[in-house]
């Protein structure tokens, strides 16, 4: 059998799935998240429904937290510093996935304009970058603060 349906790739994928989320801590946390999510999202969906049934009390949305009506001031560098660490773990995983294309079995490689195992193959090394990152992040703060 040649490709990614190999029993030891399946293993490899549990072991990477255990590793990442396997923290007692960790699910609960990715839970409340999806949950803040869908929150959001059902909140917006609710304020966009009708758009033009805009009463005198309807809150007025904007992009800068500062112009929100009732927001808390949020820290104006956490979202650019966020989004560079995004762009980052990107384009490290990336350059992870395309140099070591050649060496991977011929079921992960990716093909040009195509959605294929490979481009699973890419993610899974962007997630793994951000793994990494979170845990460099994780473990900093831990240091400092002791």
């Amino acid at each position: 059998m040649e490709g990614l349906l190999q029993p030891i790739h399946f293993i490899f994928v549990i072991l990477m799935v255990l590793l990442l989320l396997g923290n007692g801590g960790r699910l609960p946390r990715l839970r409340r998240g999806f949950e803040e999510l869908g929150r959001l999202i059902r909140e917006d969906l609710r304020m966009w429904q009708s758009p033009f049934h805009l009463g005198p009390h309807a809150p007025i949305r904007c992009y800068f937290p500062e112009h929100n009506q009732g927001a808390a001031m949020e820290n104006k560098t956490a979202r650019p510093k966020r989004w560079l660490k995004y762009l980052a773990v990107i384009l490290i995983g990336n350059l992870l996935y395309f140099t070591l294309m050649p060496y991977l079995p011929v079921g992960a490689r990716h093909c040009s304009f195509h959605v294929d195992a490979g481009t699973l193959v890419d993610l899974w090394f962007c997630l793994i970058v951000f793994g990494v990152f979170e845990l460099a992040e994780f473990l900093w703060k831990r240091r400092k603060s002791r």
